[in-house]
């Protein structure tokens, strides 16, 4: 068997908001976790970059303007600019003045509520495998500390290969989960080697056969990013958890 989730959901197949609040309100904010918790959601899914100082923050992109008033590189400015950034006001009015989150302010956030947290490690889309490595290791170590005694601490995901090596460097005790488009024909080996608890497979992958043959190997499986009822309905039944930004109802 591979990898364990100690303190995680006793039922893999559930539902995981999308970036925090998946439709509900701007993504990977405080207030996009704010309205996945009054939905009712336990899971929960945000990405986490680096500032030019080593502050771990929520964001999706590379670069800051489609999410944010602001624009450039988000990687390389420091906590101190990013800090005071809208992150609101382009998703709806109500939410102008909402900001760019730290990984901190995240923890604290959750404090207390019993829900399961992924943190896709996000190194910039050009970044060299050293530094994805490092990013991974540095986000790993803050996520450690922040979450600390926690009886549910976070997974840790990436699509990068070399962030999730540096995570488990850093921070072995915490489950890791590699994201891919689609499984390789090598995707048993980095499992082993990366001491997986689980694939986070694109939806379209997940085959009633693929969905036995992970299972098989002893890592949980979840699908991103399924809105569609009946899809949602299919997975579940299948024991496989889903990212979804169709929380509304």
């Amino acid at each position: 068997m591979l990898g364990t989730e100690p303190g995680s959901s006793p039922n893999p197949a559930q539902r995981i908001a999308h970036r925090g609040g998946g439709s509900l309100a701007p993504e990977n904010t405080l207030a996009a976790f704010r309205a996945g918790l009054d939905a009712g959601l336990t899971a929960f899914e945000c990405d986490v970059k680096l500032s030019a100082d080593g502050v771990a923050f929520l964001l999706h992109d590379d670069w800051l303007d489609r999410t944010t008033t602001a624009s450039g590189r988000a990687s390389w400015k420091p906590w101190t600019q990013l800090a005071r950034v809208d992150a609101g006001r382009k998703f709806g009015a109500r939410f102008s003045g909402e900001r760019i989150p730290s990984l901190a302010d995240l923890a604290g956030l959750v404090a207390g509520h019993d829900l399961w947290l992924n943190l896709e490690l996000k190194p910039d889309t050009d970044a060299s495998a050293a530094r994805q490595a490092d990013w991974g290791l540095r986000i790993a170590r803050q996520a450690v500390r922040l979450w600390a005694g926690s009886p549910q601490p976070p997974c840790l995901s990436s699509f990068s290969i070399p962030a999730l090596q540096g995570a488990q460097q850093a921070a072995p005790g915490l489950v890791r989960a590699w994201l891919c488009e689609r499984l390789p024909a090598r995707w048993r080996e980095v499992a082993q080697a990366l001491d997986l608890a689980a694939l986070h497979l694109h939806a379209s992958q997940c085959t009633p056969a693929l969905i036995a043959e992970v299972q098989a190997q002893g890592l949980q499986l979840r699908a991103y990013t399924v809105d569609d009822p009946g899809e949602v309905a299919r997975l579940l039944a299948a024991g496989v958890g889903v990212f979804t930004d169709a929380l509304a109802a």
